[in-house]
């Protein structure tokens, strides 16, 4: 018996020491890999981040597709827009507007670029520090309405589906031709753009999003008030909606009846802007600046972005600005004439031409004002 407890000893006693070799074995090898602590190199200071200038900011996605009724400011800043010129017109607005150091937003129609008298006009807009901006082609409405599509509200969905698809090809080709011409004629790469009579459908903004444009309407109209009114009802209309971020829609380019109107509401607006209202010179000044600085928005980080938008770039590249148009504006427009401001569309129906005496009216305005006897700012030694 103790024999045999002494066999059973001596294995025990054989099988610890062989798992305790076994266990050296193991921690030896793994020791034989780490690095002596003695041979670490010393600890690297922690990298610094870069200076907060140097890290490169993705630029902010621009508004394309959005609709501007005002601007947000609580800077007493407001923007005064003009719709369908160049025209004779214009040259009034022009000087108005230099008189009273004032800015302005043209929207064009894009046809009238063809003319070089017109398109003289939209480089002195640009030369004066104003922004010029598209305004479709011709002229033509794009809103689903009875008025603009006969029988539009009772037509079946399958039906409108199809007119809205037409319309969007139409759309997109107008403002491709009207890019085009202002890029080759003025230099200048559109990114607002504002409607025919403000139209927003929901397909429009889809458009104006996929060729990069801003849409832009108004808060105030001389539409919108009743035409069964004195001047001075109108004017008051106009003063008091100015306030920090409003924007003004006038025309420079209409029949006489209504470009008198405008012109008395442009020298109320610009007048109440320097602070004079019914007068008095101790009102609150104002100062007209073009949309794209009351909306904020960059016109050089637009284009580039606009740039990028390959598809449209590809329709750009492709649209041919003297392809017929059918009822062509400028075609029924003597363009010959000394004066050719005299020739507008109307604004009520712009399949019709009528002749205008735009001479007049800016020869009456100018002599006020050289008299002194208007808002008392002109100086004899302005050019008109």
């Amino acid at each position: 018996m103790k024999k045999h407890f002494a066999l059973v000893r001596a294995a025990l006693n054989f099988n610890i020491k062989a798992c305790l070799l076994a266990a050296f074995i193991f921690s030896a090898a793994a020791s034989s890999y780490a690095e002596p602590a003695k041979n670490k190199p010393a600890a690297q200071p922690a990298k610094k981040t870069p200076p907060a200038q140097t890290v490169k900011k993705a630029p902010a996605a621009q508004p394309f597709g959005r609709t501007f009724s005002e601007g947000v400011t609580k800077e007493r800043v407001f923007a005064l827009t003009f719709d369908d010129g160049p025209s004779g017109f214009t040259k009034t607005v022009l000087w108005l507007l230099k008189t009273h150091k004032q800015h302005a937003t043209f929207f064009l129609v894009g046809e009238f670029l063809k003319d070089s008298e017109r398109l003289a006009l939209a480089l002195r807009e640009k030369d004066e520090d104003h922004l010029i901006a598209s305004h479709t082609f011709n002229h033509k409405y794009y809103a689903l309405t009875d008025k603009h599509i006969p029988g539009w509200s009772t037509k079946s969905a399958a039906e409108k589906k199809i007119i809205v698809a037409q319309l969007r090809q139409e759309l997109v080709k107008d403002i491709a031709k009207t890019e085009k011409l202002m890029r080759e004629k003025t230099g200048v790469v559109p990114v607002f753009l504002r409607m025919p009579g403000g139209a927003d459908e929901e397909y429009i903004r889809d458009v104006a999003k996929q060729t990069g444009n801003i849409l832009v309407n108004w808060g105030t109209c001389r539409d919108e008030v009743e035409e069964q009114v004195s001047d001075e009802v109108r004017v008051n209309s106009y003063v008091k909606a100015l306030k920090p971020g409003a924007i003004f829609l006038m025309h420079d380019c209409g029949s006489d009846a209504k470009m008198a109107i405008d012109i008395t509401i442009l020298k109320g607006v610009l007048s109440a802007a320097d602070g004079v209202i019914d007068g008095k010179k101790d009102g609150p000044k104002y100062k007209s600046v073009t949309i794209d600085k009351l909306l904020g928005i960059n016109v050089d980080v637009a284009v580039a972005a606009k740039k990028k938008l390959k598809a449209y770039q590809d329709v750009l590249a492709a649209t041919d600005v003297n392809e017929p148009e059918g009822d062509s504006i400028a075609q029924k427009l003597d363009l010959d004439d000394d004066d050719m401001g005299n020739y507008c569309l109307l604004h009520d129906s712009h399949t019709d031409i009528t002749v205008i005496d735009g001479a007049k009216l800016r020869r009456d305005i100018e002599r006020d004002y050289l008299r002194g006897t208007d808002l008392g700012v002109a100086s004899a030694n302005q050019a008109i």
